[in-house]
């Protein structure tokens, strides 16, 4: 409820895209003396005696980087993964009470011609598929999540949250004249796409990928179901899983927004 009072009224989107968060900001880290890296994974937060965090130990060449502070902003399950073992069994209880958010899909279309030829809006749309008599959203999202893995485009996807962010973007014309994106972001069970966490990023085998397809197009489907002008549009077009989210964003069930809100944790 907080969430959805946040977005009632509109929000803000930065113009140029969300880039240029990063972009201004690190300057004023590094005037301040801070430094920003990227593509350097953590293997460890290093404790002193008294179990203390002292600093962070880099997976690339085991330097230890020291802080009198240290905050990690990894999430809960990675944060308590780089502790030391001994560390860990402090948090066992904390553990118990917590589990990772639901899996998270997403679908990325680039699309020909601009916002106005396409009637797209800087809008965020929340589509819910239901049927008369059985309006139980939770219900039906709750049957699509125990879906078998053979089964997951049996029917329709229950909730879709639909966004064109170049349409948000004053700036976005300037760049890509004659182009517009969607996204399209979704549940998806994590187990479906377990078996293929291990293997490697964009060479995760054909049956990942007719499975990944599947999905996507069924959800791009959906999505043009309430934009059919879209149809003929796509130039580009790309699904990303649950274990692509574990990929990119260390997410341990594949949740983008880190650990279960549910009632038993709080």
């Amino acid at each position: 409820s907080v969430l959805q009072n946040h977005f009632l009224k509109g929000v803000s989107y930065p113009t140029g895209g969300s880039s240029e968060i990063a972009f201004h900001m690190i300057p004023t880290i590094t005037k301040a003396g801070g430094n920003v890296f990227v593509r350097a994974p953590v293997d460890g937060i290093v404790l002193d005696n008294s179990g203390k965090a002292v600093g962070v130990r880099m997976k690339k060449d085991g330097r230890v980087i020291n802080a009198p502070v240290i905050i990690s902003n990894a999430g809960l399950y990675n944060t308590v993964q780089l502790l030391p073992e001994p560390a860990r069994p402090k948090l066992d209880y904390m553990m118990q009470h917590v589990r990772p958010g639901n899996g998270g899909m997403s679908v990325y279309v680039g699309l020909k011609g601009t916002a106005e030829e396409l009637g797209l809006a800087g809008k965020h749309y929340w589509a819910m598929w239901t049927q008369p008599g059985k309006e139980d959203l939770d219900l039906i999202t709750e049957n699509y999540m125990d879906r078998n893995v053979n089964d997951v485009t049996s029917g329709p996807v229950p909730l879709l949250f639909i966004s064109f962010p170049s349409a948000k973007d004053p700036l976005w014309a300037d760049k890509h004249p004659g182009k517009s994106t969607a996204t399209i972001v979704t549940f998806a069970n994590f187990d479906w796409f377990k078996k293929y966490e291990n293997e490697r990023v964009m060479h995760r085998g054909t049956e990942y990928e007719k499975l990944k397809k599947s999905l996507g197009e069924l959800i791009w489907n959906q999505t043009l179901a309430l934009f059919p002008q879209l149809k003929d549009k796509v130039e580009y077009f790309d699904v990303g899983t649950p274990v692509t989210n574990k990929y990119y964003i260390g997410a341990a069930g594949g949740e983008m927004y880190g650990v279960d809100h549910d009632v038993k944790r709080y």
